[in-house]
């Protein structure tokens, strides 16, 4: 009897309720305009699922999205028989690349396998059958801006943007779908020299991440429009 008791219990720590799949992606559907920028737009979107060992491997179902600045997975995190939902606000995992971020993707329209690569980590998912053309004209679409983006880069490059090194500091806190172009641009620096002034060997940047950037020029001089 106990060992009864032991599978039943296990069983139910595992499997997830009826409709879970069905509830999940109405609950991203209804968060995603929250967790977009103001001047983000979907471009692309397919559903998407992921295991996660965080999880002990159990399905969790969101969307995958392209918006026209990033590529981003939003996720609900799986409920079991034995652990329902209760209710509350929504607990969302959310992960987000950057198109000028160094990241490669790839789809296996056969098995349903979108695998993502940053220097830093893998990022596999799920798609169902029904929604793999769909997935496809994601990948299609975030490889296009990142072609884009980084010809951008190189065209700036040619440029002759000034790698002049300032000389005074201060310290800038990245936020969540900021990138190093953003942040360059904001501080009028090149990339390069953002990268070395941080030590950075690639593009990859996480929300909360301290970056070494130039003070801004001081612009509150009472004696700027003086005349004598």
């Amino acid at each position: 009897m106990v060992a009864v008791v032991i599978a039943v219990t296990a069983a139910a720590s595992v499997i997830s309720p009826i409709g879970t799949r069905r509830i999940a992606r109405e609950t991203v559907e209804a968060e995603l305009t929250a967790l977009l920028a103001p001047d983000e737009l979907v471009v692309a979107r397919t559903f998407a699922s992921q295991r996660r060992p965080s999880d002990l491997w159990r399905l969790s179902h969101g969307l995958l999205v392209a918006t026209n600045r990033r590529l981003l997975y939003v996720g609900a995190p799986p409920v079991t028989l034995l652990r329902p939902s209760d209710g509350g606000p929504a607990a969302l995992y959310l992960e987000s690349w950057a198109f000028d971020a160094a990241f490669t993707t790839a789809f296996d329209t056969s098995d349903g396998r979108f695998t993502l690569r940053t220097p830093a980590r893998v990022v596999v998912l799920r798609i169902d059958e029904v929604e793999r053309a769909t997935a496809d004209s994601v990948r299609l679409l975030a490889d296009r801006e990142r072609r884009r983006v980084s010809e951008d880069a190189e065209r700036l490059a040619r440029t002759g943007v000034p790698a002049v090194q300032p000389d005074r500091y201060t310290t800038h806190i990245a936020r969540s779908g900021e990138t190093l172009t953003s942040i360059a641009r904001r501080f009028n620096i090149s990339v390069v020299v953002l990268r070395q002034l941080n030590g950075l060997r690639d593009d990859y940047l996480r929300a909360g991440q301290r970056l070494r950037v130039p003070e801004p020029a001081d612009t509150s001089n009472p004696f700027t429009d003086s005349i004598f």
